[in-house]
């Protein structure tokens, strides 16, 4: 199924891309699945080098992936930079400079004889869905733990606005090892299909509510690991003597 790509700014088609199928789904599960050991043995250090080459080489391109998120979901060109840098600067390298805090064993005190201890693994391979109006800097925030932890990652960009996550996986292609991070094309098929895929275990959604009930429910199926974030819609009080124009 072809998709049309349309611009808010002024509905002008930008882009077409193609959906995903039941059977796009399995090759990019396939891909992830075959890269899960490697990565999961690759040291701290070394992903954490290898996520600085990937955002370093994102700043350097900001120029090239900026306009397309304008165009896609119609903020003003002069904002969309920040995004992109406050996800590297910002973002990412403090995910980075924590990486090692949470991860490895944990001893416990003896009781009763018995040594006990807490030890974090990876999930495996995560699912990753972020929404149309911060696509870049909503998708770092669940990208960077994902991958410093050792987990294969599968990233369904924005319906609405995929062009900026389709620039950001062609400029770092070749840096992380091939099947760690992958993107897919989805619609309502590729996107049940993923979901109800007992392959991931773990998903992570930014998105509305009815999205939100969808997903908590099919991962319920499979006892999965979800976290949603639905949106918060804050209350705009106006005084009456408010400038309405510009309260508006």
């Amino acid at each position: 199924m072809i998709q049309r790509i349309v611009s808010p700014i002024d509905g002008s088609v930008v882009a077409e891309r193609e959906l995903a199928d039941d059977a796009h789904v399995e090759v990019v599960l396939s891909n992830a699945a075959a890269a899960r050991a490697e990565w999961r043995a690759t040291s701290l250090d070394e992903r954490i080098r290898l996520c600085e080459a990937m955002v370093q080489w994102l700043i350097d391109h900001v120029d090239e992936i900026a306009p397309e998120i304008s165009w896609q979901m119609g903020r003003p060109v002069r904002y969309t930079p920040n995004e992109i840098l406050r996800g590297a600067q910002e973002r990412a390298r403090h995910m980075m400079s924590i990486a090692g805090e949470n991860l490895g064993d944990i001893a416990v005190p003896q009781v009763d004889g018995f040594t006990k201890f807490i030890r974090r693994e990876p999930v495996g391979t995560v699912l990753i869905v972020a929404p149309w109006n911060y696509p870049y800097l909503t998708a770092i925030n669940s990208l960077g733990p994902a991958l410093l932890a050792g987990n294969t990652v599968i990233m369904k960009p924005p319906y609405q606005a995929p062009l900026s996550a389709y620039r950001m996986m062609e400029l770092i292609d070749g840096i992380l090892p091939p099947g760690v991070l992958n993107i897919i094309s989805a619609g309502t098929e590729g996107s049940q299909a993923l979901v109800n895929h007992p392959g991931i275990p773990r998903l992570a959604l930014i998105g509305s509510v009815p999205t939100g009930r969808a997903i908590a429910k099919a991962g319920a199926e499979q006892l999965k690991h979800v976290t949603l974030e639905l949106g918060g819609k804050n209350a705009c009080i106006i005084y009456p003597d408010a400038d309405l124009s510009k309260a508006i």
